[in-house]
């Protein structure tokens, strides 16, 4: 357990350096939140079925997550520093911090498909919010922001 929370700090510090690629490039984290949405659906399936999936210290999985939550935290660092939309990094933080807690609790109870379920709506979310970091907005190379509520 310590090494995959040792993992995502790691991972947090690089990619909050190479914020500016994972702008650039929203398709990586688009196509790893689908690759992960699809996995956690089917540990939840697996569970509801009646088995287990295998998870020790080094699941891919539980690290693949901590590396999601990485790189939506800078994303949303990335689009803070440019003058991006301030709801979007709000967002991608939430979700940052939502797969975390997930994760935390698979570790510590493997078993829960609740928990999956709920990673594959978050990764499921990323995708279709990532896709608005991939499409340029006019004049900013951001998304124009929400409506604000009158």
């Amino acid at each position: 357990m310590q090494l995959i929370r040792a993992l995502a700090a790691s991972l947090l510090l690089l990619a909050a350096g190479a914020a500016p690629a994972f702008a650039q490039d929203a398709g990586r984290l688009i196509a790893l939140s689908e690759r992960l949405q699809g996995e956690a659906q089917m540990r939840a399936d697996m569970l509801e079925a009646g088995s287990a999936p295998a998870i020790d210290a080094d699941d891919a999985f539980l690290a693949d997550t901590a590396r999601f939550s990485a790189d939506m935290r800078a994303l949303a660092l990335h689009i803070d520093a440019h003058g991006g939309p301030a709801d979007l990094p709000c967002i991608f933080r939430g979700m940052a911090e939502d797969a975390d807690m997930r994760r935390t609790a698979l570790e510590a109870d493997p078993a829960s498909a609740e928990d999956y379920r709920q990673l594959a709506r978050t990764f499921s979310h990323a995708v279709i919010i990532a896709a608005d970091v991939e499409t340029e907005g006019p004049d900013t190379g951001f998304p124009p922001s929400c409506p604000s509520a009158g």
